[in-house]
């Protein structure tokens, strides 16, 4: 029983990790290459039967990591993370697009996973310029994230034991009370 509970929680562990690798803003230091905008078409039907096309553009961003790897990022409006700029994201990546022979290196903020198999791509939050390939990122953002994450899981687990220890204590002190009271009762009964 004890190995499958430990399971249990090291699964939960897992699941809240992978959604916060994917929730949580990442940056990596890239030279662009080239944007690019698609025509993204989905078919809806109404409740009424009747069929309505739905358009609207994606733009991407291309990208070459400083080992020469390439990484083609989403750019999309999320309000999830405030982002309403995806066209203008996209006029800054177009001005910032240089050479393998002059290269300028940015830093691009995003979230999500590239998953190739499924065309899933990151989604670009915001660009910056970078020093060079080689600067140093480190996650304030995330930590601070994580960091009050686990504050507030630990503040609502007080409040959840005070009030269980408020609730329970009395309920559980009246049933221990009437067991006694009965004890004897059964005792004497069983006596005869």
């Amino acid at each position: 029983m004890k190995k499958i509970k430990w399971t249990l929680g090291l699964l939960v562990l897992a699941l809240i990790g992978a959604a916060l690798h994917y929730a949580l803003p990442s940056r990596d230091i890239v030279r662009i290459v080239g944007t690019e905008v698609r025509l993204k078409s989905e078919t809806r039907t109404e409740s009424d039967g009747s069929t309505r096309i739905l358009q609207n553009d994606i733009y991407f961003i291309k990208t070459v990591l400083p080992n020469g790897k390439p990484r083609v990022f989403r750019n999309e409006d999320n309000g999830w993370y405030f982002k309403f700029d995806s066209s203008n994201l996209d006029t800054k990546a177009s001005n910032l697009v240089s050479s393998e022979a002059d290269p300028r290196w940015v830093v691009v903020r995003h979230y999500g996973w590239r998953i190739p198999v499924f065309s899933m791509y990151q989604n670009a939050i915001s660009i910056r310029p970078a020093a060079g390939p080689d600067e140093r990122l480190f996650p304030w953002l995330n930590i601070i994230l994580i960091a009050g994450i686990l504050v507030g899981i630990l503040i609502i687990w007080r409040i959840f034991a005070i009030l269980v220890r408020r609730n329970r204590d009395p309920v559980v002190a009246e049933i221990h009370r009437r067991e006694a009271a009965n004890d004897g009762w059964w005792r004497r009964r069983r006596r005869g």
